[in-house]
């Protein structure tokens, strides 16, 4: 069949643009659409045709350097949370500026971006280290000779971070969901093992062996790929019995199916909520490392509870552990000693 399309093929029903030995670009199905002609001059332009309404960018851009950029494997090896947190800061920074040259940004148009953001800190420093991350890879392939983010600081601001859960705020929550109910398991699967959200959905029978729990936290799977193996406790294991799932997965929604990470972080908020806690999932294994540094867990055995590489991780927990347990038997010096006769 011959086609009036300059450098377009039909291999088995399917459209290619192809010029000289670039690229072979895939077509829309039918040539006489509108949207045929569109890919059509978006390929002889050489600009990726990308369907959905979103923004086309030609080479040589700060969208199409961040559209080449989410597809490489730099990106898909971050875990699954880290990667669509980078693809939403860069898209919507595409949608902002994705015509800019990015041969032509320089630290102060990224600073400029970071004061842009300042009201909110913590969306600064996201900014910040997704342009970082960019351009080191975009270092890398050629695209530019050095990384302009690197030279640009993040906002320094007092971190608060999570609500670490009390024992009164643990004990209210067992109080309304007794052991048997699923959001009871929840809990108990979050506190007795320091997983993650998104590992928590992904634990079962599988990852059980001779009263053995063993998983490697997506967070770090592509990284540092380091596994935890810790103990069935007994109270999680009572748990895990009096509410069967019926499924691999030790937890799952009322329709049987395991969770989603996104929204088991979602539900857990609002059964916080009917139990009169100011809950979180994070704040709950923050939780689990503060008993355990109280109770004189070493920083090694932090690291291997929670999947942490680094002493840093470990070492504010057990340094704080510390801490009250020298305040708690030092109080007693700040008595004055009673006068002699």
């Amino acid at each position: 069949m011959k086609l009036r399309w300059k450098y377009v093929s039909r291999e088995r029903g399917v459209f290619w643009f192809r010029r000289g030995k670039g690229k072979r670009i895939k077509l829309p199905a039918n040539p006489h659409s509108p949207e045929f002609a569109e890919a059509y001059r978006d390929a002889l332009a050489g600009v990726a045709h990308q369907r959905g309404g979103k923004k086309r960018f030609p080479g040589g851009t700060l969208g199409w350097l961040i559209a080449q950029y989410l597809e490489s494997g730099t990106v898909r090896r971050l875990a699954p949370i880290s990667r669509q947190t980078r693809a939403n800061i860069l898209n919507r920074i595409a949608e902002e500026s994705g015509m800019v040259d990015f041969r032509r940004i320089t630290p102060a148009v990224i600073a400029k971006g970071r004061e842009k953001r300042a009201e909110k800190p913590e969306a600064a420093n996201n900014f910040v280290k997704a342009m970082r991350g960019l351009f080191k890879w975009a270092a890398e392939q050629g695209h530019v000779t050095s990384n302009p983010a690197r030279e640009v600081d993040k906002i320094r601001v007092a971190v608060k971070g999570y609500h670490t859960w009390t024992i009164e705020e643990i004990d209210a929550f067992e109080a309304k969901w007794p052991v048997g109910t699923r959001e009871r398991l929840a809990l108990d699967l979050l506190l007795y093992t320091g997983a993650r959200r998104e590992d928590v959905v992904r634990l079962g029978r599988s990852n059980v062996r001779n009263g053995i729990l063993t998983f490697t936290p997506s967070k770090t799977a592509n990284t540092t790929g380091v596994t935890v193996t810790i103990p069935l406790l007994a109270c999680l294991e009572d748990s895990i019995a009096a509410c069967p799932s019926g499924h691999m997965a030790f937890l799952v929604t009322t329709r049987g199916k395991p969770f989603a990470a996104a929204s088991f972080g979602n539900w857990f908020r609002e059964i916080c909520n009917e139990a009169g806690v100011p809950g979180s999932a994070h704040g709950l294994r923050k939780a689990a490392a503060v008993r355990a540094a109280e109770q004189g867990a070493t920083d090694e055995q932090l690291r291997a509870i929670f999947g942490w590489t680094t002493a840093n991780q470990s070492i504010a927990y057990t340094r704080n552990a510390s801490r009250k347990r020298l305040g708690e038997g030092a109080a007693s010096l700040l008595t004055r000693e009673p006068k002699k006769n």
